[in-house]
């Protein structure tokens, strides 16, 4: 190997080394301010506190709710379902008002949680500052938007609705408003055991009651039927014909 061919070879290794490096270090740099960026997120979430969290959090999903039953009473081809959906938004209006209740009295001029903060956030509230739900826990349904961490795309879904007419409504409502109800029931079944004030506590308990329910009637309406009934049903045995022998 020549000297010049040496040369060349030392200042190529060198440039490949020195690439590496800078590599290296860049993803460091961009590793350090991810993780910081979602450290001080984290920081301003854990600054709130618990019930104040969990009331924002249930405000916007009782909203949520209560536009998607508003609609269904008024499209609902069903009268069942029409007569379910006046019934869920008025409770649900009824439900937000004591939460502002409580705001103004616990939390009077607290700010108010950011959109997106909430939007991304939802529910199982561990550490209470990191509210997100796997997305195991929560398949997407039809017409739900990414709704695993509840980023639930509100403009769209309520335009699905909008646009849909007959059964074809119906079951879209239902399959919208039944994994809607189970993230109430996720984030109040914490809020029991996490929650500072007993009227929050007792609210949670009342929730995780209702939309129980609810969510059994919901399916009702769709006409799922439990295997036990089907098994019940298939298996009742036929009346015997012919005379006894004595």
């Amino acid at each position: 190997m020549s000297k010049i061919q040496g040369k060349d070879q030392r200042l190529s290794n060198w440039i490949i080394v020195a690439a590496l490096t800078l590599g290296v270090s860049a993803m460091v740099a961009v590793s350090g301010i991810q993780t910081q960026a979602q450290n001080q997120g984290s920081s301003q979430m854990g600054d709130m506190p618990y019930d104040l969290h969990f009331i924002d959090m249930m405000t916007m999903h009782h909203r949520q709710g209560t536009a998607m039953a508003r609609l269904a009473e008024r499209k609902g081809s069903v009268p069942a379902l029409r007569a379910f959906a006046k019934r869920t938004a008025d409770d649900q209006e009824k439900e937000l008002l004591e939460l502002k209740k409580h705001r103004d009295h616990w939390y009077a001029g607290a700010p108010a949680m950011d959109h997106s903060q909430m939007m991304a956030q939802m529910p199982g509230m561990s550490g209470h500052g990191n509210m997100k739900m796997d997305n195991s826990q929560m398949m997407a349904k039809p017409g739900m938007s990414g709704h695993g961490n509840m980023k639930m795309d509100m403009q769209g879904d309520m335009a699905k609705l909008q646009a849909a007419t007959g059964k074809q409504f119906g079951r879209l409502f239902l399959d919208m408003m039944i994994p809607h109800h189970q993230m109430a029931i996720d984030m109040s079944k914490e809020a029991v055991t996490k929650a500072e004030h007993a009227e929050i506590k007792e609210m949670a308990r009342m929730t995780v009651l209702k939309q129980q329910g609810e969510i059994a009637e919901m399916n009702r309406l769709k006409g799922v039927r439990s295997g036990k009934t089907k098994s019940a049903t298939k298996s009742k045995p036929k009346p015997k014909t012919g005379h006894t022998m004595h």
